[in-house]
């Protein structure tokens, strides 16, 4: 039911995507900034409609005719995971660095696709024109990598419940690799660059199928909102600021200039502030 959940996901990108170029030419005929202002109208219409047929159900409550196994039960109650005593896990850790390498491979394909498939395709002499090799490249992003995104979180989700998450997502993992490095022979041909991103689309929607059922495993499912909501924060992390050694960028809003580099005050609840720091810290604020 997760894959069918987040499916529209990927499903979506082809139309948003096809509306803004080939098929609506919004962006043709409104622009860039215009096009995102529409879609910013649209989706806050649709979400906010979307949200008024959604509600919590009352507590306790189950389908008719329908009651869960003893052991089942009970593994539930012993799996109820805070938040906080998720992160306390190392568990949480490992399936979260999981989501980060699995993810990066579509993330990735995302941002470099239509270059690396242009020049892939100008260079095998596919295309001789690199508007044309750019547009067959975005054709085949927008179809065969969206629409086997959206199948991908509906099939591993069917993958999933017959032999299990663990072993699905090896599987998915493993898969994941070789197609990466299959990329840089299969980028010469436009079939390749097609069957490429449906295979690559395919496994990158199962990760929006598998780790939220690992989540829930792992961690149980009534706090299961935020949980992988935290878990999700794997594909959305960026190191914006160094702060490994306690250092980072603080905007000025003087003309000495638009940065400069400070020094925090150190919090004593942190463990990693020693004592040896707090004395220098003491004296240099004392001087």
């Amino acid at each position: 039911m997760t894959g069918f959940a987040v499916a529209g996901f990927g499903f979506g990108a082809l139309l948003w995507v096809q509306l803004a170029g080939d098929w609506g030419h919004l962006i043709e005929r409104y622009g860039v900034l215009n096009t995102f202002l529409i879609y910013s109208v649209v989706f806050a219409v649709l979400v906010h409609i979307g949200g008024l047929l959604m509600t919590y159900p009352p507590a306790g409550w189950k389908p008719a005719g329908w009651n869960p196994p003893q052991a089942q039960a009970e593994q539930e109650a012993a799996h109820t995971f805070t938040p906080h005593t998720m992160i306390a896990k190392p568990q949480f850790y490992v399936l979260w660095l999981s989501f980060v390498f699995l993810a990066l491979t579509g993330l990735m394909l995302i941002g470099i696709n239509k270059l690396y498939g242009r020049d892939a395709l100008m260079e095998s002499g596919a295309f001789t024109d690199l508007a044309a090799a750019g547009a067959a490249t975005s054709t085949a992003y927008a179809m065969a990598f969206a629409l086997s995104n959206g199948h991908g979180k509906i099939g591993w989700g069917f993958i999933a419940d017959r032999i299990g998450w663990r072993r699905s997502m090896m599987i998915m993992a493993v898969t994941q690799s070789f197609l990466m490095i299959a990329f840089y022979y299969m980028g010469g041909s436009l079939i390749g660059l097609y069957v490429f991103l449906a295979l690559t689309g395919f496994n990158f929607g199962g990760n929006f199928a598998l780790f939220p059922l690992a989540t829930a495993n792992w961690f149980g499912v009534k706090n299961l909102g935020i949980n992988y909501g935290l878990m999700l924060s794997g594909i959305r992390h960026r190191r914006n600021r160094r702060t490994d050694h306690g250092w980072h960028v603080q905007r000025r809003r003087s003309r000495q200039g638009p940065k400069r580099l400070t020094r925090p005050v150190p919090d004593r609840r942190n463990p990693l502030f020693s004592r040896r720091t707090s004395r220098i810290h003491s004296q240099r604020t004392s001087t």
